[in-house]
């Protein structure tokens, strides 16, 4: 099954799966990895059969059936997570926070499975660390726009502001967060994908590469400049701040 081998199931791993269904990754990875799963749905149905199955199945050891939300879960030390066809079933009220906790904790946990076969532990925790970056930024900014806000509601309510450069939280160090964000993803998941020799290297190099001189010289940086200029202070916040890689802002001298 291709999710047991992106979630680099093997014995012993704690998996929670939020949605469980009728089962069918939990009985799975239980019964052809050894995993201890956590499966959590909140029909009640679904976890009478799920807990026939797998009293059938001899998986008591193996597999702890809930019947909740997951926002009733309080035990917290998983190594993978899984929410298989789930986000419809959250409803639009809930989707934001939903769509918010999945992203973070999909960046982390999925990227850090898929390169579970390399053997390198500094490139593994290169590549998290790279997806990582823009999975939190990522996060925040689902929950914020899915709900309605801005980058900053706070500061675009202030009357002075309207018109002006947006110079605070991820615009400080880098004129461009999201560009930075999509360019460490890019080479994060390059990272993990080349552990397949120099011929799997040398194609999966070229997505990264475009992308980066796509986002700092064309269809990204450039672009998005072009609409700012007129803005006040532009002039002002380009001479201070980084174009694209983060620094500290240049000060006053």
């Amino acid at each position: 099954m291709t999710t047991g081998r992106k979630l680099a199931l093997v014995p012993g791993t704690r998996l929670l799966d939020i949605g469980c269904g009728w089962g069918s990754l939990p009985l799975y990875a239980a019964q052809e990895h050894h995993v201890q799963v956590t499966a959590v749905t909140l029909a009640r149905e679904q976890a009478v059969y799920v807990r026939e199955q797998v009293r059938v199945r001899g998986l008591e050891h193996l597999v702890e059936v809930m019947c909740q939300g997951y926002r009733g879960i309080t035990c917290s030390a998983f190594d993978a997570v899984a929410a298989v066809e789930m986000g419809e079933h959250a409803g639009d009220d809930e989707c934001p926070a939903f769509a918010a906790v999945s992203v973070a904790v999909a960046v982390t946990v999925t990227t850090f499975g898929l390169s579970g076969g390399q053997e390198d532990p500094g490139r593994r925790a290169l590549a998290t660390a790279l997806t990582r970056v823009w999975g939190l930024r990522l996060t925040i900014h689902i929950a914020r726009r899915a709900g309605g806000h801005g980058e900053d509601p706070r500061y675009e309510a202030m009357p002075a502001n309207r018109g002006r450069i947006m110079d605070r939280g991820p615009w400080r160090p880098t004129r461009h967060p999201n560009c930075f964000g999509d360019f460490c993803i890019r080479w994060g998941l390059f990272l993990v994908a080349c552990d397949g020799g120099w011929q799997a290297t040398a194609m999966s190099v070229i997505s990264p590469l475009v992308m980066s001189v796509l986002l700092i010289h064309e269809s990204g940086k450039r672009l998005l400049e072009r609409h700012m200029a007129h803005r006040t202070g532009w002039d002002t916040y380009v001479a201070h701040t980084s174009g694209f890689f983060l620094r500290p802002p240049r000060s006053d001298r």
